[in-house]
């Protein structure tokens, strides 16, 4: 987080907003003096790679309840490709969720497409009014209010993340992960070492990421709730993601092409790991759970029988029913 203050009025990610905007300047003088704040990705120059300015109570639509607005969102052009419109997002829905709002929006102009389509794949709508600059206005609804979908996976990219309901219909797994893949795939954990995400790699940069297996499991249903238990050190589930859509193949170049971007595994560990065969998962991260769920805990309440060695289906219902209550008290 940074005050706007201190940034520099001058840095080339503001240029396009000038042009966007011809009173930019004049705003954001206002809005610092205000002594608003911003969520600020840092390039090793020391400028702005990534951008985003939100204001904590502003229901100019009434939406009704707590309403954040993202004033601006922004990547600039030469850091593109490295997820950082997801690492934006994910600090803007942990903020929301750390505070309870119940909408959140921001306006964009329809020729910004690639922006559009990120917001709508993670639940935003286009609401049915556009502003005096011709501007569409989205937003994304927080609270469910029952009934607005059956399919898990809709519901999890509308109202959250974090969102799961066990309720609806999708299995859940339980997904060991070593503990060198966990740290790349999830490098934003609590009970990770800090690390500056920017300058890792994409994958632990975004929200839509992508996990192999050598299970000979039978490929996940999309909605699907996947579990990570981090073995070795932690012995505890520390993830919680939806699937997305998942695969098998023998063919390296398939399942690398399946996985692109979002996997931690190189293209000579998928050749290994495709002899025979492999599991590709994509899957959007949900949450990720500080100090985790133990062993013995999940042993106790009967999600799991042993340790997990492979992906492993919970099916007892006391199980599930435990789960429920851990995912509601985490949310």
């Amino acid at each position: 987080m940074r005050a706007l203050h201190s940034l520099r009025g001058d840095d080339p990610i503001f240029e396009s907003l000038r042009s966007d905007y011809p009173r930019f300047d004049q705003w954001l003088t206002k809005v610092s003096r205000e002594g608003r704040e911003a969520w600020v990705i840092e390039s090793p120059g020391g400028r702005c790679a990534g951008i985003c300015i939100w204001k904590s109570d502003d229901d100019e639509f009434r939406f009704g309840g707590k309403v954040m607005k993202l004033s601006t969102f922004k990547v600039a052009e030469e850091h593109r490709g490295r997820r950082y419109g997801e690492l934006l997002l994910k600090t803007v829905f942990t903020e929301l969720r750390a505070n309870r709002y119940d909408h959140v929006w921001l306006t964009v102009f329809e020729r910004h497409t690639a922006l559009i389509t990120m917001l709508e794949d993670f639940g935003f709508e286009r609401h049915d009014i556009e502003t005096p600059l011709g501007e569409l206005v989205m937003v994304k609804h927080l609270v469910p209010t029952g009934g607005e979908t059956t399919d898990h996976f809709a519901y999890h990219c509308r109202f959250g993340p974090p969102a799961v309901d066990l309720t609806l219909d999708a299995s859940v797994y339980v997904i060991p992960i070593q503990p060198r893949y966990h740290t790349r795939l999830f490098p934003d954990h609590p009970d990770e070492p800090a690390r500056l995400l920017p300058d890792d790699d994409p994958f632990g940069n975004a929200l839509r990421k992508a996990y192999l297996s050598q299970s000979a499991i039978t490929p996940l249903a999309r909605g699907d709730t996947i579990l990570f238990y981090r073995s070795d050190d932690w012995q505890a589930v520390s993830a919680v993601g939806v699937v997305e859509d998942s695969m098998r193949s023998d063919d390296p170049s398939e399942i690398a092409a399946f996985a692109g971007q979002r996997t931690v595994y190189s293209y000579t560990e998928i050749a290994e790991m495709t002899r025979p065969s492999a599991l590709a998962i994509l899957f959007r991260q949900d949450r990720l759970i500080e100090r985790g769920w133990p062993l013995d805990d999940l042993l106790a309440a009967d999600v799991l029988n042993a340790a997990p060695q492979s992906i492993t289906q919970v099916r007892s219902e006391d199980g599930i029913a435990w789960l429920t209550r851990r995912l509601a008290a985490s949310s």
